[in-house]
């Protein structure tokens, strides 16, 4: 390869910084305001270390820096307050890692930093700005994935303009690739209410939750729970706790209760006006009732 162009090293650190930026926008409103003062100030510290190399800190100095100052910022982490505490935390460490002085290994973990802070994003920005923000990452994400290993196999080896050219085409081929396919798999992929991969297991069989036509004896404990809410009622006050049926098994065969009453379903064509009538509760083509508990 030609001597003459950009070093692979210097492609890294350019990236990678622009992830960070990307990253740090991605972010904005959701950390506190400290942390990107923190952060602002790392990263001219570490391009000028990149470059320079005249800053050495002691890795060990970095390191115990960054356990107290997960400890301190997860200290406030709770079940009614997960996305602050998380996106300050991964704010810090990336800072943190700008100011080390970095190798492959180094640049893998702002990688994935970068990413996990992106992806937390998603649970606060659905706008259109926060979409361009993420195609953004996955771009440079894969283009920084190609250098690194480049760079790993090849040394700090220079490319030319052409090089260069093939390797940006190559990055976003598999950019679009990935949005195409995950698109493609969403679509082509079927809707199941257990594991994929338990589809075509066979032998053992059990029940999942859910309005069943028949059960075996023996298996009604394997029944998976289920504490989503089927059914709302409104209105409605009973004298004792009420017991909703939605499906009844009449007939016991061969070791198991099925269903064997069937009600037709018969269409009439009365003449006049045609309306819709809905009742709810409704669970798919079920109508649940109340009954005394027996």
């Amino acid at each position: 390869m030609e001597r003459s162009g950009v070093s692979i090293r210097t492609l890294i650190i350019l990236i990678t910084y622009i992830i960070i930026l990307n990253t740090v926008l991605s972010l904005y409103g959701i950390t506190d305001a400290f942390l990107y003062i923190f952060v602002l100030f790392s990263i001219p510290l570490g391009v000028f270390n990149d470059f320079r190399n005249k800053i050495k800190i002691p890795r060990i100095y970095i390191n115990i820096t960054a356990l107290v100052g997960v400890i301190v910022l997860l200290s406030s982490l709770s079940l009614e307050n997960l996305i602050k505490p998380i996106s300050n935390t991964l704010l810090f460490l990336i800072g943190i890692k700008l100011l080390e002085e970095k190798n492959i290994r180094d640049f893998y973990q702002i990688l994935l930093l970068s990413f996990l802070g992106i992806s937390l994003a998603t649970a606060v920005k659905m706008d259109i700005y926060y979409l361009l923000i993420f195609i953004l990452e996955v771009f440079l994400g894969v283009k920084l994935i190609i250098f690194l290993n480049f760079y790993k196999n090849l040394g700090n080896i220079h490319l030319g303009k052409v090089i260069l050219k093939r390797l940006l085409l190559v990055s976003l081929g598999f950019s679009l690739s990935s949005f195409i396919f995950s698109w493609f798999f969403f679509v082509i992929l079927p809707r199941v209410d257990k594991p994929l991969f338990d589809l075509f297991r066979s032998g053992e069989k059990k029940l999942i939750s859910g309005i069943t036509e028949e059960v075996e004896l023996g298996k009604v404990g394997e029944i998976q729970l289920d504490k989503s809410v089927v059914l709302r009622v409104f209105g409605v006050e009973f004298e004792e706790q009420p017991y909703w049926r939605v499906s009844v098994l009449d007939t016991f065969y061969k070791n198991r209760w099925i269903k064997t009453l069937k009600i037709p379903e018969r269409e009439s064509y009365a003449k006049g006006t045609e309306y819709t009538i809905i009742l709810e509760p409704t669970f798919d083509k079920f109508l649940p009732f109340t009954v005394p508990a027996v």
